[in-house]
């Protein structure tokens, strides 16, 4: 399964990025790998988290 990330979860991704950047990169790695990683389980269990509307699309929620 190809993981499509929407626009509004883009610019989500994009903006964490920008916050922790300047302000902790080692915190950011493991931010980024802990989110990516988790979105990443749909591409290897496709019934992972949430069905939404429309069809074909799943929610993730990222624990803090």
């Amino acid at each position: 399964m190809k993981i499509v990330y929407t626009p509004k979860a883009q610019a989500d991704l994009d903006g964490i990025v920008d916050y922790y950047k300047p302000l902790n990169p080692y915190a950011l790695a493991k931010i980024y790998a802990e989110v990516t990683g988790d979105i990443a389980l749909i591409a290897q269990f496709p019934r992972a988290g949430r069905q939404q509307k429309p069809k074909k699309v799943r929610k993730v929620v990222v624990r803090k």
